[in-house]
């Protein structure tokens, strides 16, 4: 009888060991790989959204600058023409010869303006 109840008691133990080490185990490390590789792509999927994102901030940053230096183009040349006919000389708009001070003072603008865009929209 009490052979028998040793026999139990390793039976017992060894299917406990059995269950741990074939059934627990395995399944314990399948289900770590799998919470792994679910960080792993959560990690790559914000990286691709961040790497979105400062795509689109560059482009964004690309076309204000841009639409900036045009409105500066445009000013610069309504200032020009504006120049020519306070002159007397509107008939060749942007294209008259304006005294050299009243030139230097209208290039300086734009200069400036320029200048002013590529600071509010530094490309980098």
């Amino acid at each position: 009888m009490l052979y028998q109840g040793i026999a139990g008691a390793l039976l017992l133990i060894g299917a406990g060991v059995f269950y741990y080490l074939v059934i627990f185990l395995p399944h314990e490390s399948t289900l770590k790989a799998q919470q792994d590789k679910a960080a792993l792509q959560q990690q790559a999927a914000a990286q691709e959204r961040q790497q979105a994102a400062d795509q689109q901030h560059k482009t964004d940053e690309a076309t204000n600058l841009q639409t900036c230096l045009d409105t500066v183009q445009r000013t610069y040349l309504d200032d020009w023409s504006r120049a020519c006919a306070d002159y007397g000389i509107s008939d060749k708009g942007p294209l008259c010869s304006l005294p050299s001070h009243q030139a230097t003072v209208i290039e300086n603008y734009r200069t400036q303006s320029k200048a002013d865009c590529f600071k509010q929209y530094p490309q980098n």
